[in-house]
């Protein structure tokens, strides 16, 4: 396999060698989107031969962009550049592929092979370098920062005779950049008044804007809503542009504004070949009620810097500060949650929520298990059974350790067995997946093992399993049921434990519990990989080791646990959270 696609997931590996036309790409909080997005990139350019100056990659922060510039720099540097056909005539990319010679990033830059790759701003910033004497400015413009923008307010208050105290700057501007990033003019904003402060920020965006034309000077929101101007303005001047960004690709696209939405649309519109790749908001919808420091408020009401209560671990609250409101359009249909107390919860079908599987005996589950050697199944198991140990255990967790899986989602919760043996049948047949089972663990069955594996073998349950992910609101990445490590009966199944607020101590300036993140195993090649790379591992009780680091900022811990994963692909990650005491 391509040595750019071999430490992807099946999933990243199915977004990453889409070549052409549009692609969505929704994940969680820590499952490599942006990996796969530097991967493509690469991809496009090694095994398609695809022009690195014909790639757009926009991301939304400084940080971020430089990042994923050096992600990308670092893949494009260890393989050697493939010719594309189009580009037969660069004798020096031919004389590269000639020699199959390995370039570093040093040279990627020096040659101009790397792809176009910064913040929203900063593209249009460059774009507007060349193309901004179309509306009458100097390519000379100077970009103002926010104490800039502040100075400028304050001189426009002064010359209209409006006082600071009644309509506050920072209101003004917020209003001013608000209209700016739904691409209202002054012009436009000043024919759809509907009040005085509206009537107010009218007058002031006027001079505002007059006064940034004087000076040849920009503020952050002209830098997109200008070449979306220009673009819309001189068609000739958009046609270069999507004949140059002919791959375009978006990190964290649901943060974009209606700006840049419209500037990826019409930069996407002629080739289409556009991959965007979000986290799905997880949206409470108007009227949720929010504890905040004295009392409920809707969630609508909540703005930046209000302190709400959260959970801070181990049963206890605690208060945080508010950074931002998001808000989004929702179309389908939302999940109500009833507590056994009565409390109700509706949120979008995205929603993660922690929840554990009691020990219930007058229940069946009706399930879909996964191993990566074979593919998927259809089962039903009754809500706790024996183990062998002779305890009582989680039903789905005998089943998966029977049959040496890796994740299983529920479809179906059942009051009694026929119900489940029904819906077993029901899933089975409307799906096409078999209820066989994936390993015969040593009982005698009409089928052997070598029959098993051959049916598994030539159908395509992964395929087919796509359409129960999506019918059920399903999500690979977050299974029902993981279970625990195991290093035996030619199983290797290593898991990293994500533990929010897995430590019960608190600082005195962060009011929750630490997060913790641990591994417990004995396979010595991956405590190999792990010490190689810095993250140092100690004895354990018995035969085995562990890796263990705690940290107080949620962030931090997502970090440490994508440089894992990043070393360690085939690793399982299970997140659990001790938000209840002692459960």
């Amino acid at each position: 396999m391509d040595e750019i696609l071999t430490s992807l997931n099946e999933r990243q590996r199915e977004a990453v060698v889409i070549t052409d036309g549009p692609i969505l790409i929704i994940a969680g909080a820590g499952s490599g989107k942006t990996k796969t997005l530097t991967h493509r990139v690469a991809h496009l350019v090694k095994k398609e031969g695809i022009n690195p100056k014909n790639i757009l990659a926009v991301t939304f922060t400084n940080k971020a962009a430089g990042e994923m510039k050096e992600r990308i720099m670092k893949l494009l540097a260890t393989h050697p550049l493939r010719q594309s056909s189009s580009e037969a005539s660069n004798s020096q990319l031919t004389t590269r592929n000639d020699k199959n010679k390995d370039v570093t990033s040093y040279e990627l830059r020096a040659m101009g092979e790397l792809p176009n790759v910064g913040t929203f701003h900063a593209i249009c910033a460059k774009i507007l370098r060349h193309e901004i004497k179309a509306l009458e400015y100097k390519s000379s413009f100077n970009i103002f920062d926010p104490q800039d923008q502040l100075a400028i307010i304050k001189k426009v208050l002064k010359k209209l005779e409006i006082n600071p105290d009644q309509f506050k700057p920072r209101s003004l501007l917020a209003a001013i950049s608000k209209a700016k990033n739904e691409l209202v003019d002054a012009e436009k904003f000043s024919a759809g008044v509907s009040g005085y402060f509206e009537e107010i920020t009218a007058k002031v965006y006027k001079v505002y804007q007059e006064e940034l034309k004087n000076s040849n000077a920009l503020d952050f929101d002209d830098l997109i809503r200008l070449v979306i101007k220009i673009f819309q303005k001189f068609p000739e001047i958009l046609a270069k542009y999507q004949k140059l960004f002919k791959y375009i690709m978006v990190d964290e696209y649901q943060d974009t504004n209606h700006a840049q939405y419209v500037l990826v649309n019409l930069l996407a519109k002629e080739h289409r070949n556009l991959c965007v790749v979000g986290d799905d908001w997880q949206c409470f919808p108007k009227g949720t009620k929010i504890n905040t420091e004295s009392k409920k408020v809707k969630i609508e009401k909540i703005i930046a810097k209000d302190i709400v209560q959260t959970a801070s671990g181990y049963g206890k609250i605690g208060n945080q500060t508010v950074s931002e409101n998001k808000k989004s359009s929702f179309n389908g249909q939302l999940i109500r949650i009833l507590t056994r107390k009565g409390k109700e919860l509706t949120v979008t079908p995205n929603h993660i929520l922690f929840a554990k599987l009691s020990l219930k005996t007058d229940i069946f589950y009706v399930y879909l298990m996964y191993r990566k050697t074979t593919g998927y199944r259809i089962g039903a198991a009754k809500g706790a059974r024996i183990s062998k140990s002779n305890e009582w255990s989680v039903g789905l967790n005998v089943r998966a350790n029977q049959e040496r899986a890796e994740k299983t989602w529920i479809l179906k919760v059942c009051k009694s067995k026929g119900e489940a043996t029904y819906f077993e049948q029901y899933f089975s047949a409307f799906y096409g997946i078999p209820e066989l089972v994936f390993f015969t663990n040593g009982r005698k069955m009409k089928l052997d093992q070598k029959y098993i594996d051959k049916l598994y073998e030539e159908i395509d349950t992964t395929e087919r399993a796509k359409k129960i992910f999506k019918d059920l609101k399903l999500n690979f990445d977050y299974p029902h049921h993981i279970p625990e490590a195991t290093i035996r009966n030619n199983i290797k199944r290593i898991t990293i434990n994500l533990t929010l607020f897995g430590d019960p101590r608190r600082s005195l300036i962060k009011n929750w519990g630490r997060h913790r993140l641990s591994i417990n195993s004995n396979d010595k090649a991956t405590e190999k990989i792990l010490n190689n790379n810095g993250f140092e591992t100690r004895k354990g009780k018995l035969s085995d080791w562990r890796f263990e680091t705690q940290k107080t900022d949620y962030s931090e811990i997502e970090i440490i646990l994508n440089k894992i994963k990043n070393l360690l692909p085939e690793v399982i990650i299970a997140k659990k959270a001790l938000l209840t005491e002692n459960k």
